[in-house]
């Protein structure tokens, strides 16, 4: 990813940050782009150079986890295994979504994005994703019946429906253990020997 790419990623991020403590106090519907650039110090042209209109914070809310795996999950990845970095995307995502908390997540969860407000091939996350099963594909370790974007896409669908299913449950069990169970029951299918 270019710098310039990384900038602008990362002063969205601020935009968003901004949102977010907005919405522990005022409802999405509530806020106006007038508020968020007073609260992130920015005038309305700047705002719409980053968002063409309020309801795409959605989906940059939805970005944010982009830049959270990018700094914090990736230094964790190793070489060993790709079936080990698969299983820490894992935990990153759902302490990510842990940390962003529920109401962060039910309001991701009730929005249905505007087609191709989030374009999977532009995003850190998934591009994490292909990266490792690409790698596990190549050392013999995960089978090869799909390609590797097919299966990443595949893999951030049911993410993501695990972490719409635990903000519509008000979070009323450990995201966190639900994803391990998740990986534990799910993810030995794309291991080439699953018992080793």
């Amino acid at each position: 990813m270019s710098k310039i790419r990384q900038k602008q990623m990362k002063r969205r991020a601020e935009i968003l940050e901004k949102v977010i403590v907005l919405l522990k106090k005022t409802p999405f519907e509530e806020i106006s782009v007038q508020d968020i650039c007073k609260a992130a110090n920015i005038s309305v042209g700047s705002f719409y150079h980053y968002f063409s209109q309020k309801s795409d914070l959605l989906s940059g809310l939805m970005g944010l986890i982009d830049i959270y795996m990018l700094e914090n999950v990736s230094p964790l990845l190793v070489k060993e295994s790709a079936y080990d970095n698969l299983k820490i995307v894992i935990r990153g995502f759902s302490a990510y979504i842990e940390e962003s908390g529920i109401e962060i997540s039910k309001l991701i969860s009730r929005c249905r994005p505007i087609a191709d407000s989030i374009d999977n091939e532009k995003r850190p996350l998934y591009s994490i994703l292909i990266d490792i099963i690409t790698s596990g594909q190549q050392k013999g370790e995960f089978k090869s019946d799909y390609p590797p974007e097919k299966t990443a896409d595949l893999i951030l669908v049911a993410l993501s429906g695990v972490a719409v299913d635990w903000s519509r449950r008000d979070g009323n069990y450990s995201i966190s253990k639900r994803m391990e169970e998740f990986t534990d029951l799910f993810f030995p299918s794309l291991l080439v020997n699953p018992d080793s």
